[in-house]
């Protein structure tokens, strides 16, 4: 059974971000037959895409934004992460989930919809 740890983002640790980035690294996808050439010569097809903790800090947590981060965790193990922001836009509140990522021991269990809805409350 896993445990959500909810955290506004001045709360988030630099060891968590990088726990974040080795989560996404190990367990997001694979560059598919074309992405070098649109990419660039780091994307090696059928490589695994990796961000580093401050790549993950430059995309996925805006300064002009709130943000919010969830750790799913089990057995203190990392099982699934989300960063979700939000901000106002023409005078509506959006909310964006700018990164969700479940290892793969973890799939198919519902974390993913349980770490969403721990974001958005």
């Amino acid at each position: 059974m896993a445990t959500f740890y909810k955290y506004e983002i001045e709360c988030v640790t630099d060891d968590m971000l990088q726990d974040a980035a080795k989560l996404f690294s190990e367990n997001y996808g694979i560059w598919g037959p074309v992405a070098e050439q649109n990419m660039g010569a780091f994307a090696k097809p059928g490589r695994r895409i990796r961000m580093s903790s401050q790549r993950l800090k430059d995309q996925c947590i805006p300064t002009s934004a709130r943000t919010t981060y969830v750790q799913a965790r089990v057995d203190d193990e990392l099982a699934g992460n989300v960063f979700a922001t939000r901000w106002t836009y023409e005078g509506c509140n959006v909310c964006w989930i700018t990164q969700l990522c479940v290892s793969a021991k973890y799939r198919h269990q519902g974390l993913a919809t349980n770490v969403s809805q721990s974001t958005i409350s």
